[in-house]
């Protein structure tokens, strides 16, 4: 349910200036050119090409298939099942890959109705011009969960920017890092039904 934050991101990083640095403090040895400069020792890791983010399925902090016992679906045996074979999609999958879709349930669909009747209310509300701008141009549709292809398809000629499935959480400088490449990460479960706004 995150995908509503990636037009706000977008549009906020679109102000940066073009040839903005990513990398600054301590990293005056690197070279400019990409891939031929010497990370300092003590570094931590991080994504010097797109398809380096496949490094990042490993470094899931929680979600997936792996719920705290607070949650909503901790004690649905099915609930967890589901969860679990999408998320695999999102381990499977690696840059340049054909993005994973995911068949959704009609229960699964009735929790993203809750959800987006809720956000499109708010919306005029809440959310910065250019979402709302961009809104419309977008593959959701009230009845049906939106495959991450679907949106992708819009944004990356709009923005340049693509979704990659993810199977749980990331660390915010992991997330943030893939951000370098324009590349937002998705998770594609939905929220357990008994608790859609969790």
């Amino acid at each position: 349910m995150v995908l509503h934050r990636l037009i706000g991101a977008a549009s906020a990083l679109r102000h940066l200036p073009s040839k903005a640095p990513l990398l600054s403090v301590g990293l005056r040895s690197m070279s400019s050119t990409a891939g031929d400069f010497q990370v300092p020792p003590g570094t931590p890791w991080f994504p010097r090409s797109i398809g380096e983010l496949d490094e990042l399925k490993y470094r899931i902090l929680e979600g997936g298939d792996q719920l705290e016992a607070d949650h909503p679906g901790f004690n649905d045996p099915a609930y967890r099942r589901r969860r679990e074979k999408i998320t695999q999609k999102a381990i499977e999958y690696n840059y340049g890959d054909k993005l994973p879709d995911c068949e959704y349930s009609a229960e699964e669909n009735k929790v993203w109705t809750v959800v987006y009747d809720e956000l499109m209310r708010r919306y005029p509300t809440h959310a910065c011009d250019e979402f709302l701008e961009v809104l419309p141009l977008m593959p959701y549709d009230r009845r049906f969960i939106p495959q991450i292809s679907a949106i992708t398809s819009v944004l990356q000629p709009l923005t340049g920017w693509t979704l990659r499935p993810v199977a749980g959480l990331l660390s915010a400088r992991d997330f943030i890092n893939a951000l370098a490449f324009k590349v937002f990460h998705s998770t594609q479960y939905i929220r357990h039904p008994s608790v859609p706004f969790y």
